[in-house]
C-alpha cells in the first residue's frame, strides 16, 4: 500500500511539473475587488495538443502574479457556447462586494469551480444559455 501511495504522489508531481512546461497562460485580464485587496484574473490556458483552449480564473492577493498553472477558482472548456477571440469559452465576471466574485458562463461549457472560499472570497458560478437572461446557480 505504501508503494501505491508513493506512486500516486510521484505521478501527481510529474503531471504538475510537465504541465508547467507544456502549458502557458496568456490573454490575461485583471479585475480588482472594490477595496483593491484582491484581484480576479481571467486568462487563457493553452496546453497545445494536450488539451482544448480553456478559460481560467484565479483569485489572488493584490500584486500577486498568476503562476503558470490552471486557475484556482474556475476552469472551462468550450462545448458550443460563445467563445473569446483566442478560442476559449466566454466568461463574464464582476465583484459583488469585497468578498464575493460572480462568474457567468454559457451552460453548454464544461466547467469546474472550487467548493471553498479562496483568499476569503466566495466564488459564485452562474450558468446562462445563449440569449437567455434567466440564470441558474450551479453551486
Amino acid at each position: 500500500m505504501l508503494i501505491g501511495v508513493a506512486l500516486v504522489v510521484t505521478s501527481g508531481f510529474w503531471i504538475e511539473t510537465a504541465s508547467a512546461y507544456l502549458c502557458s497562460n496568456d490573454h490575461e485580464w485583471r479585475l480588482p475587488s472594490p477595496d483593491g485587496s484582491k484581484v480576479a484574473v481571467r486568462f487563457h490556458r493553452d496546453c497545445g495538443a494536450f488539451g482544448d483552449p480553456a478559460t481560467n480564473v484565479s483569485v489572488l492577493q493584490r500584486g500577486e502574479i498568476q503562476p503558470n498553472r490552471a486557475g484556482n477558482a474556475y476552469f472551462a472548456v468550450d462545448q458550443g457556447g460563445p467563445i473569446e477571440h483566442w478560442g476559449g469559452p466566454s466568461l463574464r465576471m464582476h465583484w459583488s462586494g469585497n468578498k464575493m466574485l460572480v462568474l457567468t458562463h454559457d451552460i453548454s461549457d464544461i466547467t469546474w469551480s472550487t467548493e471553498s472560499p479562496i483568499e476569503d472570497v466566495n466564488v459564485v458560478v452562474r450558468g446562462q444559455t445563449q440569449g437567455d437572461q434567466a440564470q441558474k446557480i450551479l453551486r
